[in-house]
């Protein structure tokens, strides 16, 4: 996202008067978030809006229910910030604004922010927060993410950018501040994953799946992208959604399944 588009952004939010409604009220609660913020990413239509709604649902967890992309493209920003710490200054303004589109939730301790190719960005992420963060990174069935139809954008993932994004979370393997979670697992259990979260990210209470639309705030996804926002419903919980891509007419299967590298990876992922 170019500066222009930040400050534009930033302008909108504002001369929003929601913006305005729980502002002291916010104020005080943002204080409270004081453990590691959670950045949840991976790629595009892998199943992250799914995720983060149920985050969401975690009374410890205030989720921004928008895509942001502050925390995705750092070098674009560099010819204006020249320093390290007013880039960060600037990083976490942008952050703190957005947590202000809405009423912050008064059990939360953390925020979590999802934008999905924040997987291409974790290390500068981690500068950012002085390595005070968690990144959950989520996989899908490469097969079915290019097969992915988004309503606005048509099939929007080359293959390509599946392989990148894959690739820079198998890097973060062994980082102890860094878990992959499998789209298919949430899927077919989805209590034995938000048990593995809870873990993962130390919560004291443990995720109440039954309960899961009752509690979440984020029932659609407010994209804000090129300037204008977007409402669509977020996915359910469906076993349907696996293996779609067998009945796909999408013009980047082929290549995919033409393409060994694109396969072995896939295969390395546990699917074959």
């Amino acid at each position: 996202m170019s500066i222009k588009s930040k400050i534009g952004k930033i302008t909108r939010f504002l001369g929003n008067p929601d913006f305005y409604r729980y502002f002291f009220y916010n104020v005080g609660q943002l204080r409270k978030l004081n453990r590691s913020p959670v950045i949840l990413c991976g790629c595009p239509r892998s199943g992250t809006t799914l995720l983060m709604s149920l985050l969401d649902s975690h009374p410890e967890i205030h989720v921004i229910p928008f895509e942001t992309a502050v925390l995705q493209h750092r070098l674009m920003d560099r010819r204006l910030f020249r320093s390290d710490g007013l880039h960060r200054f600037f990083t976490h303004f942008q952050l703190s604004l957005y947590l202000f589109s809405g009423r912050i939730k008064p059990t939360a301790n953390r925020w979590c922010e999802k934008t999905p190719l924040n997987i291409l960005n974790v290390d500068e992420i981690r500068r950012i927060f002085k390595n005070e963060v968690r990144f959950i990174n989520l996989v899908r069935d490469g097969r079915d993410v290019v097969s992915s139809y988004h309503k606005r954008l048509g099939y929007m993932v080359k293959p390509s950018l599946w392989l990148r994004c894959v690739e820079a979370g198998q890097k973060e393997t062994d980082n102890n501040d860094f878990i992959t979670v499998h789209y298919e697992h949430i899927v077919n259990n989805p209590e034995m994953t938000l048990e593995n979260l809870q873990k993962f990210l130390d919560l004291d209470k443990p995720f109440a799946i039954q309960e899961w639309t009752m509690n979440t705030s984020i029932n659609s996804n407010r994209s804000l992208v090129n300037g204008k926002e977007m409402v669509y419903q977020v996915a359910e919980i469906n076993k349907k959604s696996m293996g779609k891509w067998k009945a796909s007419s999408s013009p980047w299967l082929t290549e995919f399944l033409n393409n060994e590298t694109f396969l072995k990876k896939n295969s390395e992922l546990g699917y074959d």
